[in-house]
This record gives C-alpha cells, sequence and structure tokens, in this order.
C-alpha cells in the first residue's frame, strides 16, 4: 500500500472466497503476504509454506471486466492526472459519488463492514462507507499520476507524521516489516524518506489482465520501494530481504489464504494474514504498525504505532497470536477513530469470520 504518492489498494465490489488467493476481487494491487493453511502446502525455500495451488488461481468474469474497464482509462487519465491533478480529483471525487448511488449491493456492503466500527448507528456507518467510496476513487488518481509526483515535495507538504518518536527503532540494524491495512493510502507508507535507508520491498497481488498488470507495475516502478507479485519468487525474495536486514511492507488485515490467524476485531471473532507474522517469526524481525489516513482529498496522516515484539517464550503459534491480537487492538482503534479510512470492501465479516475458541 505505500508509496510516492500514496497509493492504497482498489477495493473489491464483492465477497472474496476465502481460498482464493489470488483473486482481484480482493484489494487488487494491495500489499499482503499470503500464507497457505495446512492442507496441501510445500517447503520452498527460506522457511515458507506455500500452496501449490494458491499460485495461479482463475479470475472471473466480472473481475475481468473491471479489470479492462480500468485499463481502457488509465492511459487517458495519466497525463491530465500529471497536469491537472485537481482536476482529476474532483472528476474522482464525482465517479466515486456515482458508484455510491449505482452499486446498491456494494453501498450495502460497504456499510454492514464499517457498521461495527460506528457504535452499530446505520446513519454514521453510512455516512463512512460513503467516504470510503470516495478514497477508492482518489487512490485511482494517484497511481495514474505517480511518475509525475516528486516524493520529497510529496512527503514535504502534503504528509503529516503522527507518532514520529516510534521511528527511532529503525536507527538499530536489523530486520523490519511495515505492517498496514488497507486504510487511507497504504502505498505511501513505504516511500517515504523518514522509514530510513534500508532496502524496501513490498508484495501485491497479482493484476488481470496481463496488459494491465504490466501497466500498473509500470506506475508503481517510479518510487524507491521494489514490488513484486503474491508468488513464490516475491516471498522468497521478502525473506532473503529480511534475512539481510532489509524492510518488507505488508496488509495484515485480510486472510487472503483461509490459513489466517485468529483475533478479536470490534467483539468479532475474524482470520487476518498469517504471512506477515509467519515471517517476522522465522527472520527474527520486529513488526512496525503503521496506518495511513486520507485527512483531504490528497493529504495523509501517516500514524507510526509502538512496534509489536512477538513472545519467543512459548511456541511460534502461541507467539504470533498474541503478536496477532496485539496489531488487531491498534487497528480497531485506528479504524473507530475514522471508519471511512477503510477500503476493504468484501463481505469482510463473513468471509474472514471464525469461531471464538
Amino acid at each position: 500500500m505505500w508509496a510516492g504518492n500514496a497509493w492504497e489498494a482498489p477495493v473489491s465490489p464483492s465477497g472474496l472466497p476465502q481460498r482464493q488467493a489470488f483473486s482481484s476481487n480482493s484489494n487488487v494491487g494491495s500489499l499482503s503476504c499470503v500464507m497457505p493453511s495446512p492442507e496441501g502446502e510445500r517447503q520452498r525455500g527460506y522457511g515458507i509454506r506455500l500452496s501449490a495451488t494458491e499460485a495461479a488461481l482463475p479470475i472471473d468474469d466480472a473481475e475481468s471486466t473491471l479489470a479492462v474497464n480500468r485499463f481502457a482509462w488509465l492511459p487517458l487519465c495519466t497525463p491530465v492526472a500529471a497536469r491537472l491533478p485537481w482536476a482529476v480529483y474532483a472528476g474522482a471525487s464525482v465517479a466515486g459519488e456515482t458508484l455510491w448511488q449505482v452499486r446498491r449491493r456494494g453501498r450495502s456492503q460497504l456499510i454492514a463492514n464499517l457498521l461495527p466500527f460506528c457504535d452499530d448507528s446505520p446513519t454514521v456507518a453510512k455516512r463512512a462507507a460513503r467516504q470510503a467510496r470516495r478514497n477508492v476513487a482518489r487512490y485511482w488518481v494517484e497511481v495514474a499520476a505517480r511518475p509525475a509526483v516528486d516524493l520529497e515535495r510529496f512527503e514535504r507538504d502534503r504528509v503529516r507524521i503522527a507518532g514520529a518518536e516510534k521511528l527511532r527503532m529503525l536507527e538499530t540494524p536489523g530486520p523490519v516489516v511495515v505492517l498496514g491495512a488497507h486504510t487511507g493510502n497504504g502505498e505511501l507508507c513505504l516511500q517515504l524518506s523518514v522509514l530510513g535507508s534500508r532496502p524496501r520491498i513490498a508484495l501485491v497481488e497479482p493484476l488481470a489482465p496481463p496488459d494491465f498488470a504490466q501497466a500498473i507495475f509500470a506506475l508503481r516502478a517510479a518510487g524507491i520501494v521494489q514490488f513484486h507479485e503474491t508468488t513464490f519468487a516475491g516471498l522468497r525474495r521478502c525473506a532473503m530481504a529480511l534475512k539481510e536486514g532489509g524492510l518488507v511492507g505488508m496488509m495484515g488485515d485480510r486472510d487472503l489464504s483461509g490459513g489466517g490467524i485468529p483475533v478479536k476485531i470490534a467483539g468479532r471473532h475474524v482470520r487476518i494474514a498469517r504471512g506477515p507474522w509467519q515471517l517476522a517469526w522465522r527472520h527474527h524481525a520486529v513488526v512496525l504498525p503503521v496506518f495511513c489516513s486520507r485527512e483531504h482529498r490528497n493529504t495523509f496522516e501517516v500514524r507510526v504505532e509502538e512496534p509489536v515484539q512477538i513472545c519467543r517464550s512459548g511456541t511460534e503459534e502461541a507467539g504470533i497470536a498474541d503478536a496477532a491480537q496485539r496489531w488487531a487492538m491498534r487497528l480497531e482503534a485506528h479504524l473507530r477513530r475514522d471508519p471511512g479510512q477503510w477500503l476493504v470492501q468484501e463481505d469482510f465479516w463473513n468471509v474472514h469470520a471464525c469461531s471464538g475458541d
């Protein structure tokens, strides 16, 4: 999620099957690390276990249509966004509002996702969901304009850091996992100079069709972060980066593989991504929670939380479960402050549900 001009992943218009690790019905382009459930997994170097079935999954027709539509307008939007960003932002607001009005099912799903963070107030949740829909459209404007963005000026003029003192831990050598969520504009965080001089790498979900994926990767290459698709090769690169003391950026709020870690968020039991925690455990990395919020149309707050250390006095599962719950509590607090920042649009509470055992 993070970046030169902060680009949050586009978000799914419909529900995502738990085992559909690479469907772009998930937040297309979002940074995440998919680690499989125990069934059908195999060892593939660097202590990472991967499911062979998760390397390439079919994409449904509805999703392909969405991707093609994005690919059709992206080349047209790029030069305009670079020269007249205010005009394209205005257009994005109109587009987001139009989608809010015409996509009844998506509107209802967004409201349902945000309701637990709005004290179960339908009125507050509806207002927050409408804000989230606009923010998704704004994300695409920023994707298109990325090559023209001066990162130094962007960070100076359009980003406010909250909790900057917690970044001092980056002065100590060692591997770091920066763990965010689908809030604000996630890719922004990894591009910021305040994260120090470590080499940076991030995973993104594969896109379709291939031409669209190639175009997005070309835009992302304008920043200082190396982006890799969530494949065997991408996971190996993350493991290698951590082994060498680098910084890896991921998102932790969605379980794309069905084998996630059970946590409690907003009083509900759900599973969140296992991959970031598994990598952090195996490579003795510190997990640094960083959440991005869009304050206005094109300005951001990046909130840095206290680092999460995984307790190693017990088993791996116990250690990562405890750490993941502590991170989930911080995510909940972040979303309660401003629920409209959360861009997840699949049926989150059902897709990621688990028992409270």
